[in-house]
């Protein structure tokens, strides 16, 4: 759960109450009360507290000209929340596509008369604002009749979802939105105005706009109206919205975990965990989670839709957490019940399936991952579409599970698509912006890497802030790529990320330990290399475990300064012990394994044990062959080395 900042967001009201140029859509003189109570409602400073410049209304009468004129530049003013309501009359066009009504509209110069509603997605994704939401209080055809507003197609469902933002809708896409004889606003609306009004007993501090959402489907439904729709990504559904007025202490468990009251308050906590892995604790989302899953099955049972969907994110978050292993597991178990109870195209199934393919690309098996990868993506673009977020993501995962070159030209590819659908400042947009500087640099142009990430960190500073661990990690992966050309600099900037990372996120945090070993390793001397990797081995045992993967790859970078000096047998002997946990960690045929297993080969032969790293390094091969195929470039190195030996033999 968190605040809207209301300095830094811009709400734009557009209400059309009345419409002169065409008898087919009949006035709602409610609007104009829609709009007018919503600015109170959302300037009160003991609720919203926008200020009243931020809260920008479309005048009634207005053209499509005089919408743009005020839409735009509050859009562009946003960084933190951009809000739109619409209230009035939807209509379909010709080939289907939404239009808004206003005062001019004629339902037969839709283009010319009428708000497209694919201008306020465009203005939404071109908006900073970290967070967009969309309200619509309107029906989707002109043919109204009655007190309803209208019937609409279901067609047009596709069209009200805004990649990357919120959307709350007064009804769904096959029903009507209706306006009651006798009262001030529209239905929804009015209930909306209610709930904002006068709280939310038993809810948090804070109305979120998933509290909204649940509260209007249950009283609407509850007097036989319309129910409301909502579409959203992330944890968009977290935001609050206003204060609570009707918030108490007691209704709130101690350290802000909502008391399980039902199915809502289930959500609220499945919410909140993914929150927090967001923000850089995903062994507390895993915590949460396990909490969650053991009311979630006591309450709905181990079969239910919503119990697997929590062990799905289990397994996600287990596996960004670095046990890949296990949530390899998690994730089968998942998909096995998912397959057995939901049709094959269920959007849960598909994600299911997208991520035990990352995670066993994770745990070192790349190929299969590539192929897993491939078909869901085949599958949902025939049942989501090649737009859909869902599947682009897949396509990002499918580049991330790639070799460097490759997914810098998968990137490449995937990127304007990403820009187009979702926003530049998407969260997916800006992962994979992250992913093609880390690619590039991987490919070995650290010049090109580090210009991507130049580019990157100001966008992640906008869109998360300068202390969030996504802008502290783009940072640190900066420093990394100027190591190349300039030690010295890269040392003083990643002594900087240690101490940011140390002050905003303590020094117990996974990004502050990770950003140490790069310290370490930028370090001028082998002995203070060594000397640094050994402290931070030392915190990442206590914190993490002995079989936790960065601390096997702190093990490894000490192997690998270790063997830059004249400590052969030091050396050989550290990296059969780091080896020998890797083999029993990850298996045998995970990549970091091979790489130990070739490095102790070389380690081997440095300390004269020659015959030994021949057989270690002819065994190697057989299984890079059948594991990475004879073109790998790990491969061919293992070919390479054996034939120069066999030549000086």
């Amino acid at each position: 759960m968190r605040p809207i900042d209301p300095a830094r967001s811009r709400v734009v009201l557009i209400g059309t109450p009345a419409y002169h140029a065409t008898d087919e859509l009949t006035d709602v003189p409610q609007v104009g009360n829609n709009v007018a109570d919503l600015v109170r409602l959302l300037t009160d400073p003991r609720l919203a507290g926008f200020p009243t410049e931020n809260c920008v209304v479309v005048p009634p009468n207005a053209d499509l000209g005089v919408v743009g004129e005020r839409l735009i530049p509050a859009a562009a003013a946003a960084s933190d929340t951009l809000l739109v309501y619409y209230a009035g009359h939807g209509v379909l066009g010709r080939r289907g596509e939404l239009y808004l009504g206003l005062f001019g509209t004629r339902t037969d110069r839709l283009p010319f008369t009428a708000l497209p509603f694919d201008a306020i997605r465009d203005v939404c994704l071109d908006s900073p604002a970290a967070n967009r939401v969309v309200i619509l209080d309107c029906c989707y055809s002109g043919r109204a009749t009655g007190e309803a507003l209208s019937d609409v197609d279901g067609q047009v469902l596709g069209q009200i979802t805004v990649s990357g933002s919120y959307t709350l809708t007064a009804s769904p896409a096959n029903r009507v939105a209706k306006v009651l004889d006798g009262e001030p606003y529209t239905a929804f609306t009015g209930r909306l105005l209610t709930l904002l009004e006068r709280g939310l007993p038993g809810g948090g501090e804070l109305l979120t706009l998933g509290d909204v959402y649940r509260h209007l489907r249950t009283t609407l439904q509850g007097e036989g109206l319309s129910v409301p729709e909502q579409r959203g990504t992330g944890t968009a559904d977290l935001l609050g919205l206003v204060r609570n007025v009707a918030y108490r202490p007691g209704s709130v468990a101690p350290g802000g975990t909502p008391v399980v009251t039902g199915a809502a308050r289930l959500y609220e906590r499945e919410r909140e965990a993914i929150a927090v892995g967001e923000h850089g604790a995903p062994s507390e989302a895993v915590r949460l989670l396990r909490n969650l899953l053991i009311d979630r099955e006591r309450i709905n049972g181990a079969e239910d839709a919503a119990t697997l969907r929590t062990k799905y994110l289990l397994g996600v978050w287990t596996g960004r957490g670095g046990e890949r292993t296990r949530a390899v597991e998690l994730l089968r178990e998942v998909l096995a019940d998912q397959q057995r109870i939901l049709p094959a195209g269920n959007r849960d199934l598909l994600l299911t399936r997208a991520y035990l393919a990352q995670n066993i690309g994770q745990a070192g098996n790349q190929p299969e991952a590539r192929q897993r990868l491939t078909a869901v993506h085949d599958d949902q673009v025939r049942v989501l579409g090649a737009r859909h977020e869902d599947t682009l993501q897949t396509r990002f995962l499918l580049a991330c599970n790639c070799d460097p070159e490759a997914a810098r030209h998968q990137l490449v590819d995937l990127l304007p698509d990403l820009e187009r659908e979702l926003g530049p400042m998407h969260a997916l947009t800006l992962d994979a912006y992250g992913q093609l500087a880390f690619a590039t640099g991987s490919a070995g142009d650290a010049a090109e890497s580090r210009r991507r990430y130049e580019t990157l960190i100001p966008m992640v500073t906008q869109r998360y802030g300068a202390e969030h661990p996504y802008t502290i990690r783009a940072r640190h992966q900066h420093a990394r790529q100027v190591k190349a050309d300039d030690r010295v600099d890269a040392e003083h900037l990643l002594a900087a990320v240690v101490d940011d990372a140390g002050r905003a996120l303590g020094a117990d945090h996974t990004v502050t330990l990770d950003a140490r070993l790069d310290h370490a390793m930028a370090a001028d001397s082998a002995d203070e290399q060594l000397r640094r990797l050994d402290s931070l081995g030392r915190d990442q045992l206590r914190l993490l475990g002995a079989d936790h993967p960065g601390l096997m790859y702190t093990r490894r970078m000490q192997v690998a300064v270790l063997s830059d000096g004249p400590h052969h047998q030091e050396a050989y002997r550290l990296c059969r012990d780091v080896l020998a946990d890797h083999a029993r960690v990850l298996g045998p045929y995970h990549r970091h394994t091979m790489f130990m297993r070739e490095m102790h080969a070389a380690k081997a032969y440095d300390a004269g044990a020659h015959p030994e790293a021949i057989r270690l390094r002819r065994e190697l091969l057989t299984d890079q062959r059948r594991v990475l195929g004879p073109e790998h470039p790990d491969t061919v190195k293992s070919q390479q080395w054996l034939a120069r030996h066999d030549k000086k033999g």
